[in-house]
This record gives C-alpha cells, structure tokens and sequence, in this order.
C-alpha cells in the first residue's frame, strides 16, 4: 500500500505522509545525491525529460531493466542533468509516530512506486512520443498479455509470453504488479504510429530515433558552417579575382578569365550541396537499417 495508507506498528494510527523521513538517492548519469520526500501517491509518475532525453535515454533504460533485476527504486529525475535518481536497494521508509514515537520501517520498493520516463523529440521526419502505459494487476493475480491478449501468470523479474514471445518485465509495489510499457505515437518518417511497446523494446526503439535525430542535428550544424564560410569567402574570391583580373585578361582573355569565376563558383556550390545532401543520404541509410531490425522484431511479436 501506499505512504498514505500505512498505520504506525505501534498504537496503530495512521502515519502522516509528511512524516516520513527523506530519502536518499544518487543520479546514475552524473552521480549527484539529494534526499528527497518519498511520494505518497499509488501511481507511477511519469518524468518529462525534454531535450535532454537525447542525453539521458540510455541511463534511464539502464535503471529501469537493473530495477527489474531487484535494483533500486527510481525516484525520480535529477536536477542537474535529468538523468534518473536511484535510491539504493534495500532503502527503508522511516516515519515517526506522531502519537506514540514509535520509529516505524518499512520496506521503500513496497510502498513507493517508481518514476517513469515521458519523453518526445522531433526532427526534420519525425514527431514522437513516448507516454508511459502500464499494465496493472494485484499483486497475487495473473493479467493478460498486452500485445496479443493471452493469459499470463503472477510473475516478478522478466517473463516472455507463451503465444507471441514478447519480452515483458514485471514490477511489484504497494501490493500490485505493473508491466511497464510506453504507448508510441506520432509519425515517423512517412508512416503514423500508435502502438503498445513493452518498456525494454520501447526504450530500444527510442534509441534507434535517437541515432536519426542526431544525424539531423550534426547535417544543420554543418550547413550553418558552410553557410558561414560562404558568406566570409565570397567577399574574399571576389576581391581577389578583381585584384588578378588584369593579369588574367592578359594571359587568358575574358574567356579563361569567365571559365575561372564560374569553375571557383560551382566549387563553392558543389561544397554547400554536399553538405546539404550528406545527412538526407544518412538519414536514409539509417532507416533502411531500422526498419530491417524492426522488421525481424515483427517476426516474434507485433506491437498492437
């Protein structure tokens, strides 16, 4: 059950959510601690990464699947770098009575649900999002299976489905069991998505559009440099070209001279549609790739 719900296992009162005392977690990314108030509420709580989800993505799957190995409880984001905030395992809630001063322990991965990410990014093919959906049972109880239906029985840690050998994992708390997922929607390239995604594949799947989105981001840096080299450069040929000109209606007639300028300006062009061209050729290489790994997942278990 929940903080809120908890009585004092000595006059049997009630407990004061703000009671407890806080506890302490360290950021897996950047290593920061900070005690935090446990959060009194059943649910899992979704965690807005922002941009910073391109750096943190990684550090969150890692947590959340050692979570499903008996890990730490995620409590939440870091401050700093949004990465996520783990209390150690085997942590204890510790509350006072305020009735009887009784010092009451309980165990923190029974009573405190963990954070989940919550994430979106956009790129020049692509506007997605991952919401988190979990599935919910009590905890002595069997659920169906997300992606097909078929009955699956009370399981903690990790589990694959008998029907269509999905990967799933299985986390307990406040007397209930989850199967963590993340609905995907948006579009992705040239196709609308609206799918289920067990919570290890999801974060996989993530991963893959993180690889596409940074491809983008590097092609924009660079057009913006060449960009800027341009704008410095033309002056510069044009000036140099004036300053030679003599010279070369001399030796070659306007003719060369003409053949010259126009050969020095398509260079220039021939750099800047490379630039533009080299991240959309990339982008596609990439896709192909996904699809091709995306594709051999559907030969197990189809998302729904």
């Amino acid at each position: 059950m929940p903080i809120g719900d908890l009585d004092c296992t000595g006059c049997g009162a009630r407990l004061d959510p703000a009671s407890f005392a806080p506890v302490l977690s360290r950021c897996l990314s950047c290593g920061a601690e900070r005690a935090v108030p446990p959060p009194a509420g059943a649910e899992t709580h979704a965690v807005e990464l922002g941009w910073r989800a391109l750096f943190r993505g990684a550090s969150w799957r890692d947590a959340l699947l050692a979570r499903a190995r008996g890990g730490g409880v995620i409590l939440g984001k870091c401050d700093g770098c949004a990465g996520p905030r783990v209390a150690p395992p085997g942590t204890e809630l510790a509350a006072r009575c305020a009735h009887c001063a009784t010092d009451a322990r309980y165990a923190l991965h029974e009573h405190v649900p963990d954070a989940m990410p919550l994430s979106r990014l956009r790129a020049w093919d692509m506007d997605l999002a991952w919401t988190p959906a979990h599935v919910h049972a009590q905890a002595d109880a069997g659920l169906p299976c997300p992606i097909c239906g078929a009955p699956l029985p009370a399981f903690t840690g990790t589990h694959g489905c008998a029907h269509c050998n999905v990967p799933l994992l299985a986390l307990t708390s406040c007397g209930r069991r989850f199967v963590p997922g993340v609905r995907i929607t948006g579009t992705d390239g040239s196709t609308t998505t609206d799918a289920w995604w067990p919570l290890a594949a999801a974060l996989d799947h993530y991963r893959r559009r993180l690889d596409i989105a940074d491809i983008g981001a590097r092609g924009t840096k660079r057009t913006l440099l060449v960009w800027l080299l341009l704008f410095l450069a033309m002056p510069l040929v044009f000036c140099g070209l004036v300053g030679v000109a003599a010279s070369f209606l001399d030796r070659i007639g306007p003719g060369g001279f003409m053949a010259v300028f126009v050969i020095v300006m398509l260079a220039l062009m021939g750099a800047w549609i490379a630039v533009l061209l080299t991240p959309v050729i990339q982008t596609h290489k990439r896709r192909a790739e996904i699809r091709a790994i995306e594709a051999e997942l559907a030969r197990t278990w189809r998302p729904r």
